[in-house]
């Protein structure tokens, strides 16, 4: 499937104002086109009040009809979602609703997304923890004993609980429910994930990273993230592989059963902000980010979900 994403973050310049992610997804059934604003938070007092972050989700996506290839307009989302800061992050998705409208012979209806998301908390759960314990050890055992070894520890994570994504706009469509981690480990420049998708009466177990990959010399991206999201063939076998970012190494996952694929991303727009007290950075305003994602041995529909949730999460993945 592909997936298009432009971002507009002038937040980074004007704090009053929104920052906007229009993203388009689409596959051989479905094309849908989402825009999502949002009201970034904000902390006072070195930290220790946050504001909440608010996101709107609005837009509209098309069937495609697979006799004539006529796109048929079938749903519209609208709604959005909380980042609760006195929560630490607890973000209650079933607000985001989905109105399907007819198409010959099916009835309008309605569905909404539903669960919980945990956005980036300053206490992560018990799961993350274990996954920085096991990227601590992967690192050092790397490095070899006899090394003194500097790591920075600090991670960004996103706990999926019973996130449900719904039908894209086909009755055979039931959408999927996901439950898990990702966390974005600045030792390593890479999001890891484990988490567990069940959509329809298929479960599927999936590990894997994003890292982020900075590219010099390119016309159209000066940045990637490479995916390797993979259902592990081998229960047994160690979990070292998924900690480490991916460097040329893409025959490795050629024959692994997942989603895989390389998100092109454009940066402009520097601007020079404090990304946490007292450490600045280089912040790009605007992005754009392309992408063609592929899976291998998974439904359509686990794909088509997955993109849905980096779209509705599109601040997190691909903003500051």
């Amino acid at each position: 499937m592909d997936f298009k994403l432009t971002a507009n973050q002038q937040s980074l310049r004007d704090p009053s104002k929104l920052d906007e992610f229009p993203i388009t997804l689409a596959d051989r059934e479905i094309l849908t086109q989402l825009t999502v604003s949002c009201q970034a938070g904000s902390a006072k007092f070195g930290g220790l009040v946050r504001s909440d972050e608010k996101c709107e989700v609005k837009g509209n996506g098309s069937v495609i009809n697979p006799s004539t290839g006529e796109k048929m307009h079938r749903t519209q989302y609208l709604g959005g979602y909380t980042v609760n800061a006195k929560q630490d992050g607890l973000t209650d998705m079933s607000s985001i609703k989905v109105n399907y409208l007819a198409i010959g012979t099916i009835q309008p209806s309605a569905g909404n997304f539903g669960g919980n998301v945990t956005l980036l908390p300053e206490s992560p759960p018990p799961s993350v923890a274990e996954m920085k314990r096991m990227l601590e050890g992967q690192l050092k055992s790397v490095a070899g004993a006899g090394d003194q070894v500097v790591i920075n520890d600090a991670m960004d994570s996103v706990k999926l609980e019973n996130l449900q994504t719904p039908s894209a706009g086909f009755p055979s469509d039931k959408g999927c429910i996901w439950n898990g981690d990702m966390v974005y480990a600045y030792a390593t420049e890479s999001w890891l994930m484990n988490v567990t998708a069940r959509c329809g009466d298929q479960t599927f177990s999936l590990q894997g990273n994003m890292p982020w990959v900075d590219v010099e010399g390119s016309p159209d991206h000066n940045a990637k993230y490479v995916l390797n999201l993979t259902v592990p063939s081998d229960k047994a076998a160690s979990d070292a592989g998924m900690w480490m970012t991916a460097s040329g190494d893409d025959a490795l996952f050629a024959a692994a059963n997942g989603i895989k694929g390389t998100i092109k991303i454009q940066q402009t727009g520097m601007v020079n902000v404090e990304i946490k007290k007292g450490v600045f950075d280089d912040v790009a305003t605007q992005t754009e980010a392309t992408a063609t994602l592929t899976g291998t041995g998974v439904p359509l529909g686990l794909m088509r979900s997955f993109a849905t949730i980096m779209s509705v999460l599109a601040r997190t993945f691909f903003g500051a």
